[in-house]
């Protein structure tokens, strides 16, 4: 099964309503390189798990936003 992150991540702003530049500052990363995590195809578990964590889901419930439709 494909993950793709970026759309997990875009579902999450929307749903949690977390600006990617709040999610960026949460995980320690520069703003460019947080928009090319969303744009990436594939990203590491530990990746997934910051992620989950700064936007306080847990990595399942991330992953579920996959499969969600628009």
């Amino acid at each position: 099964m494909e993950i793709n992150i970026g759309q997990c991540m875009r579902k999450a702003h929307d749903r949690l309503g977390k600006k990617p530049t709040e999610i960026a500052d949460q995980m320690g990363l520069l703003h460019s390189n947080y928009y090319h995590l969303m744009n990436r195809k594939g990203a590491t578990v530990d990746t997934l798990y910051k992620l989950s964590e700064a936007f306080g889901i847990t990595m399942d419930e991330f992953v579920r936003l996959n499969h969600e439709a628009d």
